[in-house]
């Protein structure tokens, strides 16, 4: 292939991939969710920093929802008040003002960890309207260490 031929092809691919973008073909215009970090292990004395971020494209957040074992304990709602909501979950303890939420990231702080802590945590991740298109990452946690005996009842 000759040199000429080289930067002709080079230009074409180039001229393909700004089609593509502009198109919307290419995931960096879409709902991604980037990473989301859960303490594999954790000691049943510390706090449980949950991480998730993502990257909206051209969307718009609908809503960021945590769940334990497919209950939901957290959502973020930025277009419907009140914003935050909390849900009762066994083993699931929200640190007060724990929770940091916006178009980016989503982030909460479990505390009074206990052996009912330990399970699969999930970030899911809505756009809005039209598609409301989903995604959603899990993890698993086991919560480890001495524990405190339970009270006979």
């Amino acid at each position: 292939m000759s040199p000429q031929s080289a930067v002709v092809l080079m230009l074409r691919l180039l001229g393909a991939l700004l089609l593509a973008t502009f198109n919307g073909w290419l995931p960096a215009e879409g709902l991604h969710l980037s990473s989301l970090s859960v303490p594999r292990i954790i000691d049943v004395a510390q706090k449980a920093k949950l991480f998730c971020s993502y990257e909206m494209g051209n969307r718009t957040l609908n809503s960021v929802k945590w769940y334990k074992d497919g209950l939901e304990f957290f959502r973020y709602s930025p277009l419907t008040p009140p914003t935050t909501n909390w849900f009762p979950v066994k083993g699931v303890t929200i640190a007060e003002g724990s929770s940091h939420c916006n178009q980016f990231i989503c982030n909460v702080e479990l505390e009074k960890l206990n052996i009912h802590s330990s399970g699969q945590y999930r970030c899911e991740v809505s756009g809005d309207a039209p598609e409301f298109k989903l995604i959603d990452q899990t993890a698993n946690m086991t919560v480890g260490g001495r524990y405190s005996p339970c009270p006979q009842s």
